[in-house]
């Protein structure tokens, strides 16, 4: 298991900030503390990658959003916290947006996702 639970997760999608994060809180099922989405696993926030970033790129580094996610505590466990985030991304292809995990367990994520930026 990884020591560091940190991940980026790149995403593609077609629509404003706040609808990713509305989009964002009806998958996972959180809610919203300040600017961050918090489940019992994970919190997570969304950033622009930088202005005129452009979506339908190969290039998932110029996507124009990108989620950092963290576990909500240290005793999270760890199980419980790949498999959230591999539902997370599942989720976000089955809208039909980009999703690539940037991670030190991105290999772990890709198993349990399949190596797809796309459904």
């Amino acid at each position: 298991m990884p020591e560091d639970l940190y991940c980026k997760i790149y995403v593609d999608a077609p629509i404003g900030k706040e609808a990713l994060k509305q989009a964002l809180l009806e998958i996972s099922g959180g809610h919203l503390v300040a600017l961050t989405v918090t489940t019992d696993i994970f919190e997570l926030s969304v950033f622009r990658t930088r202005p005129g970033a452009l979506g339908g790129l190969d290039d998932f580094l110029r996507w124009p959003y990108y989620l950092e996610i963290e576990p909500v505590s240290d005793g999270t466990d760890e199980e419980a916290y790949l498999s959230a985030l591999a539902s997370l991304i599942r989720a976000l292809l089955a809208k039909g947006f980009g999703a690539v995990p940037s991670c030190g367990f991105e290999d772990q994520l890709h198993s349990r996702v399949g190596n797809r930026l796309r459904e």
